[in-house]
């Protein structure tokens, strides 16, 4: 089906809607400018499919400071910290470029590889962030094969100017200060926010064994330098017409930490230790969105954004960083990329009354990635290798329209249909078509207990790097198909005492990935994802609220001919478990605690042995007491309380223990 087709379509069925709903005057008006689809009214379900919800009361007592320190308590979520230096959020066994990362509702993932670093999303921005798994709504739009997490940033709310400051040191030179600064008056409204951090580098903790390449203390180069900048203003001229504009940039220096296993030592399992940085990452965004709330049942919203990126990357000799002149070692290099996104997307929503809805949504976006710079890695004689320049450029466009209807039945039955069609165009390749479908129905049993169960197939493109990496690229790639089940419940035993049951499946055809010993991407003809979570949450007396979350998770390739049936770095089992304590002098205490075991891996050519990562333990504690009423806070906390030397990948220990204090203050 033609992109104009499917134009034409929509328009009929918006004009159905209409007529449909003319002898119907009332309607619900639930259309939010900073969200992407229709609340729904239970805030742990959304189109029948579990959602969860993390507000910004729950990251103040946490005391996060980036976007996967905040999700990695969440059941299904997995942080893992690979040789590259960068963390990952996987869902529900996909990686993170399966994960949709949107920002008010406008997608962030990377033009080159499909991921986001999550540390340059500072959680001071963040009012909530609502994380939905692999059956979400397809308005979110292609490549949400395990999931979306949707960060809503905060707005001026309050009636009068509000200034707020907080700065904190911590272990090893680790500093941060934040300025921020809300308002708002009569239609108008504004949100600032700037902060820096300077990391001069983690400590590890003292169980690590010193190697060749790391000799333990300060973590090699695990330094870091971020400012990040942040505006939005809202303007509300009557009670139909909303617009809002946000302004954003962030500029990072970071040091990406080599394995601390040589290759030569452990040639079964490791790899050569890579000595990069990224010395300059700078971003800059612009959105502006503007929503109309029409006579009738029709609601508006159109998003225009623009993401720009630019980043300066040098992969060096050695463990000093500072030269790329020795022929023998391959692949140093310098390279200098920049990326640029610019979309639109346009909702409309008809809400015929208040127990249906219909969501109809365009987008349209084109993605440029630029790099050039230099590499040594042409193999001259007696291993010795040479420079070559190189200067790469691509684009890739996508397009989508989607149609989403929802409706209640006496409030009891809840029913989510919803389908799109995805368009992908190259300049080597023929437009790339795919579909997807999401279809849920939850049902309240009594006023206690609510069931669901949702099925969603979901498809991804793939991503420059996959196609075009000088060394590892396939142009010839097919996009990745998923079908994604789950059913669940959620039941409130008391009104202090409430729990949730979720069961999930997945199964995901070409699967594109790059396995040991072959140097491409390569699509994988099937993965296989299933498990359990459970969450609970108990209110013990009015001081003290406690939360556990527990994920079992099996992982494999169906069919697999290598020996390599279960799937690396899979976390079969993870539990946390969290407290927070109100005293009556404001004193607030939280604790938490995070399990992960049954990491396995495999050695890097066949015939394929297995091993398995030690298990995770992680206690983190954090402290609060105001001084002067609400306007001053003192706070200090500990992370990973009990030192503890783990890894979520081979090679790449974590940070020890870091203990910090800080204030924060009202103006």
């Amino acid at each position: 089906m033609s992109p104009r087709h499917a134009i034409t379509i929509l328009f009929c069925l918006m004009l159905a809607a209409t007529t449909a709903s003319a002898s119907d005057p009332s309607y619900a008006g639930v259309f939010k400018l900073e969200e992407i689809v229709v609340e729904d009214s239970r805030p742990e379900i959304e189109s029948s499919s579990r959602l969860r919800v993390i507000s910004e009361e729950e990251l103040n007592q946490r005391g996060v400071r980036t976007l996967d320190e905040a999700l990695e308590l969440l059941p299904g979520i997995s942080v893992r910290v690979g040789n590259g230096g960068s963390p990952r959020l996987d869902i529900r066994g996909y990686r993170s470029r399966h994960v949709t990362l949107l920002l008010d509702g406008v997608p962030l993932n990377s033009t080159y590889d499909g991921q986001l670093d999550p540390r340059l999303i500072p959680v001071e921005i963040i009012k909530k962030i609502k994380v939905s798994y692999g059956t979400s709504s397809s308005v979110y739009g292609s490549g949400a094969l395990g999931g979306v997490a949707n960060i809503i940033t905060r707005r001026g709310e309050d009636e009068k100017s509000r200034l707020f400051l907080q700065t904190e040191t911590g272990t090893r030179i680790q500093q941060y200060g934040l300025m921020r600064a809300t308002g708002h008056e009569g239609d108008f409204d504004y949100f600032l926010s700037l902060s820096n951090e300077l990391r001069s580098g983690y400590e590890m903790s003292d169980d690590f064994k010193p190697t060749i390449t790391e000799d333990g203390g300060r973590r090699e180069n695990s330094d870091l330098r971020r400012t990040s900048l942040l505006f939005k203003v809202g303007l509300t001229p009557s009670e139909r017409w909303t617009y809002g504009v946000t302004l954003g940039q962030s500029k990072v220096e970071f040091g990406l930490p080599h394995s601390t296993i040589n290759n030569k030592i452990d040639p079964l399992f490791a790899n050569r230790a890579r000595f990069e940085r990224v010395d300059l990452s700078l971003t800059d965004l612009a959105q502006i969105t503007a929503a109309y709330d029409a006579p009738g049942p029709w609601e508006f919203k159109l998003w225009h954004y623009y993401n720009h990126g630019e980043e300066e990357t040098n992969g060096y000799d050695d463990a000093t960083y500072s030269s790329m002149s020795d022929f023998t070692v391959k692949n140093t290099f310098h390279q200098i990329s920049k990326t640029n996104i610019t979309g639109q997307n346009l909702q409309a929503i008809c809400s015929t009354s208040n127990h249906s809805s219909l969501i109809l949504s365009l987008k349209s976006e084109r993605s440029d990635w630029d790099a050039y710079g230099r590499i040594r890695d042409i193999d001259v004689k007696d291993g010795n290798y040479g420079i070559r320049a190189f200067n790469n450029s691509h684009y890739l466009k996508n397009r989508a329209v989607a149609v989403e209807y929802y409706h209640s039945a006496n409030n009891r039955v809840e029913i989510t249909v919803g389908g799109s069609l995805n368009w992908q165009k190259r300049a080597d390749r023929d437009d790339q078509q795919g579909n997807e479908f999401n279809l849920g129905v939850s049902k309240e049993f009594g006023s206690k207990t609510t069931a669901h169960i949702a099925a969603a197939r979901k498809i991804r493109f793939p991503a420059i790097q996959q196609l075009y990496d000088v060394s590892s690229g396939d142009p010839n790639l097919d996009l990745e198909e998923a079908i994604n089940y789950e059913a669940g419940l959620t039941h409130n035993f008391n009104e202090k005492t409430s729990g949730g049951l979720t069961f999930f499946h997945s199964t995901v055809e070409n699967y594109i990935e790059k396995l040991d010993p072959n140097p491409l991407y390569q699509n994988i003809q099937e993965y296989r994802f299933k498990g359990i979570e459970l969450s609970a949450k108990h209110q013990c007396k009015k001081p003290l609220l406690l939360k556990t979350a527990l994920t079992l998770m099996d992982s494999e390739e169906v069919d697999s001919t290598v020996g390599r049936d279960e799937l690396q770095y899979r976390p079969k089992t993870k539990f946390s478990f969290s407290g927070t304590y109100n005293a009556k002098n404001g004193l607030e205490a939280y604790l938490e605690f995070l399990h992960i075991d049954g990491q396995n891996f495999y050695s890097k050519k066949a015939p394929f042995v297995k091993a398995s990562l030690n298990e995770i333990n992680l206690t983190n504690i954090r402290l609060s007491k105001p001084i002067r009423k609400d306007s001053l806070h003192i706070y200090l906390g500990v992370n990973n309380l009990f030192d503890r030397n783990y890894e979520t990948s081979y090679g790449v220990p974590a940070p020890g223990r870091f203990c910090y204090l800080g204030m924060q203050a009202k103006l």
